[in-house]
C-alpha cells in the first residue's frame, strides 16, 4: 500500500466507524423510546449474586483463553517466551485494548513494548500483532457459519431468504477450511511487496481456527447466563447474536463497541423485552470490560510498585519492564474511561444517585454548579487521556487535579461517597506512577488525531442521546434554560450539554489558531569550557564544529564524552557522532534519545558515519544515505606522478602568477582578521550567499581565532582563505570556510588545497577531509528506497540550485576515498519533517538551502 493510499484509508476508516456508531445510536433511540431508565435499572437489579458472581469467573476464564493467542503467535514466529511472563503482557494487552477499540493499535503497543524487552525483534511483533486479528476472524467465521446453518432463526432479522442464508453459512465455513487446505498444499513463503509471510502450517493453522472458536465461545457464556436468568434462550441461538454482535462491534473501531455492541443485540434478539437485552448488555460490559480493566490497573500500579522498591533497594538504573511501561496507556485508558462517565452522566436525573428524593440540605446553587463542574471534568479527562497515552507531565497533573475536583462534584450533586472515594483512588495511583509521565511540561504539547476526536465526538454524541431519551417526555420550551429546581433534571441536561459543546468548540479552536506546538531551546555557554577538552581530544575533525556557538551539548556524567545538538522545529538534531571516549557513547546515545523522548521531539543524527551505525539501530532509528565524504590519505601524498598533473600544474601556475602560499599560526589570525573579513564580505556578496551553520562553519571572530589558517597572497594582498580543523593525534586534517576574492588568480583554490595537503603531510596527518559531497553514492536500482530514487533525481536534476555533481566532480581530481555519512531518525513519514528541519538548522529556511556555495 502507497504512503498516500495509507494516509487516506488512515483517514477514512475512522470515518467509517464513527458512521457505524451514529446508526447504532439511531437504533438505540428508536428502540428504546418506549422504556424508561428505571425500566433497566429494575433489570440490573434483579440479576441475583450468584448469576453476577458466576458470569465474573466465566469472563476471567474467557482472558484466561485470550492468553493463548499470544502464546500461539509467539510459536508461529518462532519465539519461546515462558507464560508465567506472556500471560499479563497478553491479559493487559487485551483488557486494554476490548476498552480503548482499535485493538490492533493499542494492544500491538503494549506488545511491541513488552516483548521487544524479551529479545522479539520489531519485525515479528508486527507479524505478531497481524496473526491475533487473523486467529479471531477464522473463529468467527467458523463459529458464524456453524450457526446460521444448525440455527437459522439466530439471523432472523436480516431480510435474507433460507437459500441464502444457507449458501452464506456454507461460504462462512469454507473460508478457515480453505485457509487450513492452503497451509497444507502450499509450504513456500509468500512474498507482499517487501514482505515475506510464512505460512503457518497445517498445525497452527487448525489451532487458529479452534481457537477463535473456543475463545468466542468462552466469551459469551457471561452474556448467556445473564440473559438466561431472564429467558429460556439457548446457548447455541445466544452465541451466534453474540458473535454477530462482536463483529459489527469489532469493524466499528468504536472503544469497546459501546453502542454498537448494544444495538447488534437489540435488533438480533427481538423476541426479548429490550429492557432486559440492554440490562443483560450492561452487565456484561461490566464483568468483561470494566471489571477486568480495573484489575489490569492494579495490576500494572502494583507491578510498577515492586520496580520502584526494588530500584531504591539496589539503586539500579536498569530499564522499565513491561509493567511500567503500561502504566500510562492503562491510566489513560481509566481516564477516557472516567471522562466518559461523567460526560454521559449529566443525563442522568438526580433521583437515581439520590433515591427518591434529593437532600434539600444541599444549596440549589451548589448542587447546580457541581452538575456543570462534573460535565466540564468529564470532557476535561476525555481531552487528556490522549496526553497520558503519551506520557505528557502537563496532562498527568491537570488529570490529577480534575479527578480531585470530580470527586468533590459528584459528591456534592450524587451524594456518592463510593464514586468520589474511587476517584480519589485513581489520583492517589496516578501520583504513585508520576515518574512514568515525564515528557514536557506544557498543556501545549497535547494532540489529538482523528481517532481520538472522533471518540471524543462518539462520546458526546452518546450523551445527548440518552439525554433525548431519558428526557422524552419533557416538552421542549425556551423557559426549560432557565429553569432551576431540583427537579429540574431536563434543564440541566441542556445546560451542560451546551457547556461542553461551547467547552470542546474553544478547545479546537485554540488548537487551530496555535497550531502545532514549539519547544524553546536555550543555549548554554557555560558548557564550552567543559566541551573545549572533549574537542580537543576528538580524533574526529568536526568536533571543532562545537566551537560554534550554534549548539546545545548532552554530556556524559563522566565528563569524557558528549552530543552537539540543536532544536529544530519538532527536531533534536545531533551533528555527526558522538565525541569524546567511544567507550561512553553507547550510553550516551541512548541517554540522547530519552531526552527526545521526554521532550516529545524527534530524534535525529545528522552525517553519522559507518563506525557507529549499529548503535543507531539499537535505537531503533532508520538510517538513509545523505551523500559520501571525500578522505585524502595524506600518508603517502604527493604531487609526483600522472594522477596528480593537474594540482602540480595548478600550484606551478599560481607560483608563476605571483601567490604565496602561508599557513597562519591561530595566535597570528587576530593580525590578519580585518583582511580575512574583506575577502569573506567579498565573497558573499559576489555570490549573493548567507552564512549558514549547525554542520557548516560561519565568519566569526571568536569562531575563527580558534583556528590555523590557510592564506594565499599575490602581490602581499590577500586573496584566499581557508580555516582549518585538526584532530588529536594528527588523525585528520580539513578545510572549512573556503573564500577568495575577485583579485584571486585561477586555480588559486586549487593550488591552496594541494599546497595544505603538502603541508599536512609534513606535519603528520593521516588524512584529509575534503568535506561531504551531498547526495552522491545513492543506489538507483528498483529495489532501492524512496529516499535513494529521489535523492539521484535531485543529484541528476537539481543543477540550477545547487551544483551536486559538479562537487563531486571537483573533489574526485584529489582521488579521495569516499565515506558513506547517513541521516539517523526513525523513518516513514517523520523523515520528511526531520529533513525539513534540518535544512532550516543548516540554511536559515529553504531559501539558504538553495543558495549557491
Amino acid at each position: 500500500m502507497s504512503k498516500a493510499s495509507y494516509s487516506r484509508w488512515h483517514f477514512i476508516l475512522p470515518l467509517i466507524g464513527f458512521g457505524i456508531f451514529c446508526l447504532a445510536i439511531w437504533v438505540l433511540v428508536r428502540e428504546v423510546h418506549h422504556i424508561s431508565m428505571a425500566d433497566v435499572i429494575a433489570e440490573i437489579n434483579a440479576i441475583s449474586p450468584s448469576v453476577f458472581a458466576l458470569s465474573i469467573f466465566l469472563a476471567f476464564v474467557g482472558y484466561a483463553v485470550l492468553t493463548l493467542y499470544d502464546v500461539l503467535a509467539l510459536r508461529y514466529v518462532g519465539d519461546k517466551i515462558a507464560y508465567r511472563k506472556v500471560a499479563p503482557v497478553s491479559y493487559s494487552a487485551f483488557a486494554i485494548g476490548h476498552n480503548v477499540g482499535l485493538a490492533s493499535l493499542s494492544g500491538g503497543a503494549i506488545r511491541y513494548r513488552a516483548y521487544s524487552l524479551a529479545g522479539v525483534s520489531a519485525t515479528r511483533i508486527a507479524i505478531l500483532v497481524g496473526f491475533i486479528p487473523l486467529t479471531y476472524f477464522l473463529g468467527g467465521s467458523l463459529l458464524m457459519g456453524i450457526t446460521v446453518l444448525t440455527d437459522p432463526a439466530a439471523l432472523k432479522v436480516l431480510p435474507l431468504s433460507p437459500p441464502i442464508l444457507s449458501a452464506l453459512g456454507w461460504l462462512l465455513v469454507a473460508l478457515p477450511l480453505l485457509y487450513v487446505v492452503m497451509n497444507v498444499v502450499r509450504r513456500e513463503p509468500i512474498t507482499v511487496k517487501n514482505w515475506i509471510i510464512r505460512p503457518p502450517g497445517p498445525s497452527i493453522s487448525v489451532r487458529q481456527c479452534l481457537l477463535g472458536c473456543l475463545d468466542l465461545t468462552v466469551a459469551s457464556l457471561p452474556l448467556f447466563v445473564v440473559l438466561h436468568a431472564f429467558t429460556d434462550i439457548s446457548f447455541l441461538h445466544c452465541l451466534g447474536v453474540y458473535v454477530l454482535a462482536m463483529l459489527v462491534g469489532v469493524v466499528s473501531n468504536v472503544p469497546g463497541g459501546v453502542g454498537v455492541f448494544e444495538s447488534a443485540l437489540i435488533l438480533l434478539l427481538p423476541e426479548l423485552p429490550v429492557a432486559t437485552v440492554l440490562g443483560a448488555a450492561l452487565t456484561y460490559r461490566l464483568v468483561y470490560y470494566l471489571i477486568p480493566l480495573m484489575l489490569a490497573l492494579l495490576l500494572v500500579v502494583a507491578h510498577e510498585g515492586i520496580e520502584n522498591r526494588k530500584r531504591l533497594i539496589s539503586l539500579s538504573s536498569a530499564s522499565v519492564s513491561w509493567g511500567a511501561r503500561l502504566v500510562p496507556p492503562t491510566i489513560g485508558t481509566v481516564v477516557f474511561l472516567v471522562g466518559a462517565y461523567l460526560t454521559i452522566g449529566a443525563a442522568i436525573p438526580l433521583e437515581y444517585f439520590w433515591g427518591s428524593a434529593v437532600n434539600s440540605a444541599i444549596p440549589l446553587p451548589l448542587l447546580e454548579m457541581s452538575h456543570l463542574t462534573s460535565s466540564a471534568i468529564g470532557l476535561g479527562l476525555l481531552l487528556l487521556a490522549r496526553g497520558l497515552f503519551r506520557r505528557l507531565q502537563g496532562a498527568h497533573r491537570a488529570t490529577i487535579a480534575l479527578l480531585v475536583l470530580g470527586a468533590i462534584s459528584i459528591f456534592l450533586h450524587r451524594d456518592s461517597a463510593l464514586q468520589a472515594a474511587l476517584l480519589l483512588a485513581l489520583a492517589l495511583l496516578m501520583w504513585t506512577a508520576r515518574a512514568e509521565f515525564y515528557r514536557g511540561r506544557s498543556l501545549r504539547e497535547q494532540l489529538l488525531d482523528w481517532v481520538w476526536v472522533l471518540n471524543i465526538t462518539a462520546v458526546l454524541a452518546l450523551g445527548i442521546a440518552l439525554g433525548m431519551f431519558v428526557h422524552r417526555h419533557v416538552e421542549y420550551s425556551d423557559q426549560l434554560w432557565w429553569e432551576f429546581t431540583v427537579s429540574s433534571d431536563a434543564s440541566r441536561w441542556l445546560r451542560a450539554s451546551l457547556l461542553m459543546i461551547i467547552l470542546a468548540g474553544a478547545y479546537a479552536g485554540l488548537r487551530l489558531l496555535r497550531g502545532r506546538p514549539s519547544i524553546e531551546a536555550t543555549y548554554d555557554e557555560e558548557q564550552l569550557a567543559q566541551i573545549d577538552p572533549i574537542v580537543k581530544a576528538s580524533t574526529n575533525s568536526n568536533a571543532n564544529l562545537a566551537l560554534l556557538g550554534d549548539k546545545q551539548f548532552l554530556v556524559h556524567p563522566q565528563g569524557e564524552a558528549a552530543i552537539m545538538y540543536q532544536l529544530s522545529g519538532r527536531s533534536y538534531i545531533s551533528m555527526g557522532d558522538p565525541l569524546g571516549n567511544p567507550e561512553h557513547f553507547n550510553e550516551l546515545v541512548w541517554n540522547f534519545r530519552e531526552l527526545c523522548d521526554r521532550r516529545s521531539v524527534h530524534c535525529a543524527f545528522y552525517e553519522v558515519g559507518e563506525k557507529y551505525l549499529p548503535l543507531y539501530v539499537d535505537l531503533g532509528l532508520s538510517l538513509s544515505k545523505l551523500g559520501e565524504e571525500a578522505l585524502v590519505d595524506l600518508v603517502e601524498f604527493n604531487l609526483s606522478g600522472k594522477k596528480r598533473a593537474k594540482l602540480r600544474n595548478a600550484v606551478s601556475r599560481s607560483g608563476r602568477e605571483g601567490a604565496e602560499f602561508a599557513i597562519v599560526p591561530a595566535a597570528g589570525v587576530p593580525t590578519i582578521y580585518d583582511e580575512l573579513q574583506r575577502v569573506s564580505d567579498e565573497w558573499l556578496a559576489d555570490k549573493n550567499a548567507q552564512e549558514k551553520g549547525f554542520s557548516l562553519g560561519f565568519f566569526d571572530r571568536d569562531y575563527m581565532l580558534n583556528f590555523d589558517c590557510a592564506v594565499m597572497r599575490v602581490e602581499g594582498q590577500l586573496v584566499a582563505f581557508s580555516n582549518l580543523w585538526s584532530s588529536a593525534d594528527l588523525q585528520e586534517l580539513a578545510i572549512d570556510l573556503m573564500r577568495f576574492s575577485q583579485a584571486a588568480p585561477y586555480g588559486t583554490m586549487d593550488a591552496m588545497f594541494a599546497q595544505i595537503m603538502l603541508w599536512g603531510h609534513e606535519q603528520g596527518y593521516k588524512t584529509f577531509s575534503l568535506g561531504m559531497a551531498p547526495l552522491s553514492g545513492l543506489d538507483n536500482r528498483s529495489l532501492a528506497p524512496a529516499w535513494n530514487k529521489l535523492g539521484n533525481a535531485i543529484y541528476r536534476t537539481g543543477e540550477h540550485f545547487y551544483n551536486f555533481e559538479g562537487l563531486r566532480v571537483y573533489k574526485q581530481k584529489y582521488h579521495p576515498q569516499w565515506s558513506p555519512r547517513y541521516l539517523a531518525c526513525r523513518g516513514g513519514f517523520e523523515l520528511p519533517g526531520v529533513l525539513l528541519d534540518t535544512t532550516a538548522l543548516i540554511s536559515g529556511g529553504v531559501k539558504g538551502l538553495l543558495t549557491r556555495k
